[in-house]
């Protein structure tokens, strides 16, 4: 398969710590302004077997693949769970999201502003410090899910200086002085910055305005409401499913950095590829947010960026007939995320790769899969 020069990546992260992002498209038609054209669907043609068999082949050695034509989901594993593991066809077997962590955490947002509980639009300053927040204190959520913030990425500052940070037991008081509060390099809303420290703010913010840990908030808001049981937060290494494994001295070795609390929304949710799909759906067809707040919520904030709220959103289609793609990526070390959609269609695609994952077949392949764009 030869490259698209139409796909676009963004390679962002905490060094070795959590790394995403990308953008996607493609065109040479009548198109809105996002340049992107998407081809007529005809997913009566698709089958996940199709999908695996090029990904397992040519993409990745080890995974899952699921895929949710609208109604109802398929999937194929073939995974190696963890080094001298058998492998498994379980297509429930969860791995760390990585970054699609901060578009669960933006969903949950979104639902405790809809009941008033947090307010997008207002500025954090109480749930920071107030006046020990500095020029932070006039960020709003809004700002922080969105990477407009203007809040350093003092994090990956400080890993640099010190990696055994991942390490570290780091309260939500001291991340917050130590990686938040202060001044900004930009004023809120005035520009895009990838920039961790956000998600130390919105794990504060949301765990503070309800009392209840972030892991509650998950359940509470979209793990049980939906009947998901593979979806979960972890700190450190995941307990249980698929490991992202790497080629060592002696054999393959777990290759993830392990994650702190205080970052806990920068990659702390691991989640079956099912469950992905399922919320991905849930999402897409209003069972999550209401018209409104899912119309905001898919809104693109960086147009140059394609990113809306805690993820990428891609307008595609024709000036008369858009359609909206929902293109997320997470990673963390060798463990590899991908949950693409298309709401003309209701189609979801999620794929999660634990070795061996060549992300740009990857891509292209699921690209392909649900026909968005000529390759």
């Amino acid at each position: 398969m030869t490259t698209n020069p139409h796909i676009v990546r963004l390679r962002l992260g905490f060094v070795s710590l959590i790394l995403s992002g990308l953008m996607a498209g493609c065109g040479n038609a009548e198109t809105l302004d996002s340049g992107k054209v998407v081809a007529p669907a005809a997913k009566q043609s698709r089958s996940v077997e199709s999908l695996a068999d090029t990904l397992f082949t040519e993409a990745m050695s080890s995974g899952v693949v699921v895929y949710y034509d609208g109604a109802k989901i398929t999937g194929i594993a073939d995974a190696l769970p963890s080094p001298g593991a058998e492998r498994v066809a379980d297509i429930d077997q969860p791995m760390q999201l990585g970054s699609i962590t901060k578009y669960l955490a933006s969903i949950i947002a979104f639902r405790l502003d809809e009941r008033g509980t947090v307010a997008l639009d207002e500025p954090i300053g109480r749930w920071i410090g107030n006046d020990a927040a500095g020029e932070a204190a006039n960020v709003t959520l809004a700002q922080l899910l969105s990477h407009r913030s203007g809040i350093p990425n003092r994090v990956i500052e400080a890993y640099q200086a010190d990696p055994s940070i991942v390490n570290a037991s780091i309260s939500m008081d001291e991340a917050i002085e130590r990686f938040v509060q202060g001044d900004l390099d930009f004023a809120p809303g005035e520009a895009y910055d990838y920039s961790h420290s956000n998600w130390i703010a919105v794990k504060a913010i949301l765990e503070r305005a309800t009392g209840q840990s972030f892991a509650d908030l998950l359940e509470q808001e979209i793990t049980f409401p939906l009947g998901l049981t593979n979806t979960e937060t972890f700190t450190g290494q995941p307990k249980r499913g698929l490991q992202g494994l790497e080629p060592g001295d002696d054999g393959l070795v777990i290759g993830t950095p392990p994650l702190p609390d205080f970052l806990l929304l920068a990659g702390g949710i691991q989640s079956s590829a099912g469950d992905l799909a399922n919320i991905q759906h849930a999402l897409m067809t209003g069972d999550l947010l209401s018209d409104a707040a899912l119309d905001r919520f898919l809104t693109i904030t960086t147009e140059e960026e394609d990113y809306a709220y805690g993820g990428r959103v891609l307008i595609g289609g024709t000036a008369t007939d858009p359609v909206r793609i929902g293109w997320h990526s997470g990673s963390n070390g060798p463990a590899k995320t991908r949950l693409i959609s298309r709401d003309d269609t209701n189609e979801v695609v999620a794929v999660l790769c634990n070795l061996n994952c060549d992300i740009e077949l990857m891509e292209e392949t699921v690209w392909s899969f649900l026909e968005l764009g000529d390759l």
